[in-house]
């Protein structure tokens, strides 16, 4: 368990381009154990494997939160687990628009 420590740096287009490939995302953190940890703005397609409590939400205009499996038009933020988590446990494909990477963990909580 750890939390992101160091610079923040935003992410160059080589940067976006790269973990935009799954399985850069995926491997990110068998590359370097000690790596940089993304926080990135996202756009992710339907889910591919449905599940009964849904990973994606929405506030609807009437104000209440809506947990849905299909496509949301909107960017969503999210950090790099979270994405490596809807890639992996649902299926959705995604696009990442722009990012902030931390260049160190820290381990001491």
């Amino acid at each position: 368990m750890y939390y992101p420590a160091g610079k923040a740096h935003q992410m160059n287009p080589e940067q976006i381009a790269f973990y935009n490939i799954p399985t850069n995302l995926q491997r990110l953190d068998e590359i370097d154990p000690t790596g940089p940890t993304l926080f990135v703005e996202v756009v992710l397609s339907q889910a591919k494997i449905c599940r009964r409590f849904p990973l994606r939400s929405k506030i609807l205009e009437t104000g209440v939160r809506d947990f849905t499996n299909e496509e949301i038009a909107e960017p969503q933020f999210m950090s790099h687990i979270a994405l490596q988590d809807a890639v992996q446990f649902q299926g959705f494909s995604y696009r990442i628009i722009s990012g902030v990477m931390f260049t160190e963990r820290n381990y001491k909580i």
